[in-house]
């Protein structure tokens, strides 16, 4: 009797056993990436597949579709750039051949929740599939203000969770569409105070200003076009090479105390004559390792085309860092473009 017992369970333990191995990944709670025939790569781990379905799901509902034929999703046991360790990279042109792919650090997977593993497969992916770069940016709240962010934001993983409907459709909003406005509970009480801590009208003594050109392009002072004054700086390009920018830059290592913790903007006036491209200004800040902390740029919402008269533009970073070493105002054209601006009245302003 006991004897038949003893076989009884062993064959009802085989039997469990089967069923399990027989088993679909859907059945015990994972879901495949379905890739489509193509001309690249599709390779999905299962652990990320739902992350990526939500993704393009996501996507797909704001009207951005992509293709299911060219995405690798894979764990790796390390990911270090420039002797700096990562939890994730992305490519948008892998080893240049047009490849789509993510990598995910497989220990830094391991301690994450459900929010924090959404928001490094979203930014990844918005390498990957978005070619967005880095923003580095804030809210007057000094909250992130992208998922976006970089290895300088310390926590971005947790600027929402998926319980927070509010704050989670803001950031997938901002993910495929970084021009829209701040949302309310981003807010911050009026600022009072601002100073104008540095003005350039632009003269012939123009040391602070450098110059970096691609082919076919001259940049120099115009005595012919100004907004104020008798001079503006001039970019003229001709037919250049898509890969590389023709822009003038503006180095300050110099700024006032009372600039930390503030709004922190430059203006400029800009003129267009006969532009066929993108022109755009970037504010950039580096620490004193040379890591960027911040880069606000028109260039996914703002530009001129054709020939325009002097307009102002302007650049805000919220909640100036006390690390910061140095600032670069860049502004020109993206590689590719032709056409003529002037730049005038370049002022350096913080508010509080």
């Amino acid at each position: 009797m006991l004897i038949k017992r003893l076989i009884r369970l062993r064959l009802f333990y085989i039997w469990i056993t089967l069923i399990l191995l027989g088993c679909s990944n859907d059945e015990i709670g994972l879901t495949e990436f379905e890739c489509a025939e193509g001309n690249f790569e599709c390779n999905v781990d299962v652990a990320l597949a739902s992350y990526v379905n939500d993704f393009f799901e996501e996507a797909e509902a704001r009207g951005n579709g992509f293709p299911r034929d060219n995405i690798i999703a894979e764990f790796v046991d390390e990911i270090v750039i420039n002797g700096i360790g990562f939890s994730g990279r992305g490519w948008s042109d892998y080893d240049g051949t047009g490849q789509k792919k993510i990598e995910i650090l497989r220990n830094a997977w391991g301690t994450m929740n459900e929010s924090q593993r959404e928001i490094l497969v979203f930014h990844e992916l918005g390498h990957a599939l978005l070619s967005r770069g880095h923003r580095n940016s804030r809210f007057p709240n000094c909250d992130r203000a992208s998922v976006m962010c970089g290895d300088v934001c310390d926590g971005f993983r947790t600027i929402y969770t998926q319980a927070d409907d509010q704050r989670r459709t803001y950031y997938l909003d901002e993910l495929f569409d970084p021009c829209i406005e701040f949302p309310d509970w981003a807010t911050a009480p009026p600022l009072t105070n601002s100073v104008i801590f540095l003005t350039d009208e632009i003269s012939i003594e123009h040391e602070n200003w450098n110059s970096i050109l691609g082919e076919n392009t001259v940049a120099g002072i115009s005595d012919s076009v100004a907004f104020s004054g008798q001079y503006s700086l001039a970019i003229d390009a001709g037919v250049q090479e898509i890969t590389h920018s023709s822009v003038w830059r503006y180095d300050l290592v110099e700024f006032p105390g009372g600039v930390f913790g503030s709004n922190f903007k430059v203006r400029a006036k800009v003129k267009a004559e006969e532009v066929v491209g993108t022109w755009a200004m970037s504010l950039q800040a580096r620490n004193s390792d040379d890591r960027l902390i911040f880069n606000e740029n028109t260039l996914a919402c703002h530009t001129l085309d054709g020939t325009t008269e002097f307009e102002a533009f302007e650049l805000n970073h919220y909640c100036f860092e006390n690390d910061i070493e140095k600032i670069s105002f860049v502004i020109g054209f993206i590689g590719g473009t032709t056409g003529t601006i002037y730049i005038d009245d370049l002022q350096f302003i913080y508010e509080k």
